[in-house]
């Protein structure tokens, strides 16, 4: 016990003595919880995909044959990228 108290008034102290390093930290902390909320929270599509083209009746599109980006050309007009099959 008196070990774990000695670290947290080593922790203490070192706060106190570097202000900027701590926000800094803490700055980065919250930009990297932030970042993977936004990444479990995305739903990807990739599942329904093809039920997907099959009832919009999609069909390859490609605006430039040297960028190899899968796109679908989809009877509502859209054009639609589907990410997991970019190479």
């Amino acid at each position: 016990m008196k070990y774990m108290t000695d670290q947290f008034i080593q922790a203490k102290l070192y706060c106190r003595k570097n202000p900027l390093e701590i926000v800094i930290f803490l700055i980065f902390l919250i930009a990297i919880l932030k970042i993977t909320s936004l990444y479990m929270g995305v739903e990807s599509d990739a599942d329904n995909w093809d039920q997907f083209k099959a009832e919009h009746h999609c069909i390859a599109h490609i605006e430039n044959p040297e960028i190899k980006i899968s796109s679908w050309k989809c009877d509502d007009g859209e054009i639609y990228y589907n990410w997991r099959q970019m190479r």
